[in-house]
């Protein structure tokens, strides 16, 4: 059984393969966290960002760090106009992922505002 993680079943959402009924994909080994991640991927597509946060900060309470899950999490807190919480997921991904391309655009992202 291949696992996702919420930003790959936000992508699939995203693309319509995936139907927003469906919530038996698995995310995580733990059902309780595939349901949040699912949550999280359909509250983000539907720009409920305070839910998306709510699901989002669940599941990296859970010890779910991924450079996607915190590319996510930097974005949700964007569009809540929260730059102190999107600087420390920001904080997070630099410092545990430095490597991976979710950095790197991030990156890019504060050269450019700079």
């Amino acid at each position: 059984m291949k696992i996702l993680t919420a930003f790959a079943v936000y992508c699939l959402l995203c693309q319509g393969c995936v139907s927003t009924t469906n919530s038996s994909i698995p995310l995580q080994s733990d059902a309780d966290a595939a349901v949040a991640n699912l949550n999280l991927g359909l509250a983000h597509q539907q720009g409920n960002f305070l839910q998306a946060r709510a699901f989002m900060q669940r599941s990296l309470a859970s010890g779910a760090d991924s450079p996607e899950m915190l590319w996510l999490c930097i974005q949700i807190e964007g569009q809540l106009s929260s730059p102190t919480q999107a600087q420390a997921c920001a904080t997070r991904l630099k410092g545990q992922f430095p490597e991976p391309v979710q950095a790197s655009q991030l990156f890019e992202l504060e050269r450019d505002a700079a």
